[in-house]
């Protein structure tokens, strides 16, 4: 959960900075995108495979690198967007989420503290401004 005080305002500030949205995720939250996302949002999670893991039953895991792009031509590498692709603009300084329902984790806890939602390497998040 976000922090107390924090009241988001839409401004899309936690999905719009370079390393906001450049993460892994979990294979339960994978699971969760599997379930309900759109199904273009999961040519944009990248898998790996960790061999050789005795605690799981088929003896491999998953790595879930999220939102890697899937154009081939776009680079050799799979080059991340500037921005969460998942964030779409609905009118002057207001964005949503296009998978609010089933996000990451590190999406919805989304800031830890003012400072984190404050961070200068950013856009600046609004929703402490009614505490100014």
């Amino acid at each position: 959960m976000p922090c107390k005080d924090f009241i988001c305002k839409q401004c899309g500030s936690c999905c719009r900075y370079e390393g906001c949205f450049h993460t892994t995720i979990t294979e339960e939250e994978y699971d969760k995108l599997l379930w309900c996302a759109p199904d273009e949002v999961l040519d944009w999670v990248f898998t790996a495979w960790q061999e050789e893991d005795k605690d799981e039953p088929l003896g491999y895991v998953g790595i879930y690198d999220i939102w890697v792009n899937p154009d081939p031509d776009v680079s050799i590498f799979k080059v991340q967007p500037d921005r969460c692709p998942w964030l779409k603009w609905v009118s002057k300084g207001k964005y949503k989420c296009v998978i609010q329902d089933c996000k990451p984790n590190i999406c919805r806890n989304f800031p830890i503290d003012r400072e984190h939602a404050e961070r200068p390497e950013g856009i600046p998040c609004k929703g402490y401004n009614h505490l100014k």
